[in-house]
């Protein structure tokens, strides 16, 4: 079987949101445009953005905050065999000190993929290290994504993690976060929500797969 390449440049950077309702299933079709082939990896500390990337490199996954990694292109095979080709790019940690990079990535992207920990967002725990609260913290972060991007209505696909570490229900978390962001100016990019348990491979298979039209 032949198959064709997707080039993708990959590009990943700090911390933190598609201008309307979104979903993963939103991107079925969405790589057949060879001109919207830059992807945006955006994510508060800790969230699951590097053991995302990780699992596309298929290298071993470090559990440490991340500084500034760079990493050469690589390829990821789906498991209908299709082939996505990921250009060099770099892995930048998601402290505050990485905000000034947003508008750039949100610029170039053309999708853009958030990861947060819902665990911390729901018991709102204090970022010892920023001393402000996660969900102020994140919330920070989906506002200015949403600010930059309304205008282009570029697709922004965000994405729940550590559901393993939260003591709920899928629907229960989901429940209360929609609580939290019903009155936000930024509550229906929130809509189409994707939980996930990074840690569990077939989650994070299923979730590749369905990002890049696989099977």
């Amino acid at each position: 079987m032949i198959v064709t390449p997707l080039i993708i440049p990959f590009l990943i950077w700090g911390a933190v949101a598609l201008a309307g309702v979104f979903t993963v299933a939103g991107l079925a079709g969405f790589w057949d445009n060879p001109e919207k082939n830059k992807l945006g990896l955006l994510g508060m500390q800790i969230s699951g953005k590097t053991r995302f990337l990780s699992y596309l490199r298929n290298i071993p996954f470090v559990d440490k905050r991340t500084g500034r990694m760079g990493y050469e292109e690589f390829i990821h095979t789906l498991n209908d065999g299709k082939k996505i080709t990921i250009c060099s790019g770099v892995d930048i940690g998601g402290g505050d000190n990485y905000r000034a990079d947003y508008d750039t990535i949100l610029d170039n992207a053309d999708v853009i993929l958030y990861f947060f920990d819902i665990d911390k967002y729901l018991r709102n725990e204090m970022d010892l290290e920023s001393n402000i609260l996660y969900q102020r913290s994140c919330n920070s972060r989906f506002e200015h994504i949403y600010s930059r991007v309304k205008l282009s209505k570029k697709p922004v696909l965000i994405i729940a993690t550590h559901t393993d570490k939260c003591n709920l229900s899928e629907s229960a978390m989901k429940q209360k976060f929609d609580a939290l962001a019903s009155n936000k100016s930024y509550k229906d990019m929130l809509r189409g929500v994707v939980y996930a348990n990074l840690t569990n491979t077939n989650e994070i298979k299923n979730l590749v797969n369905k990002i890049f039209k696989g099977k």
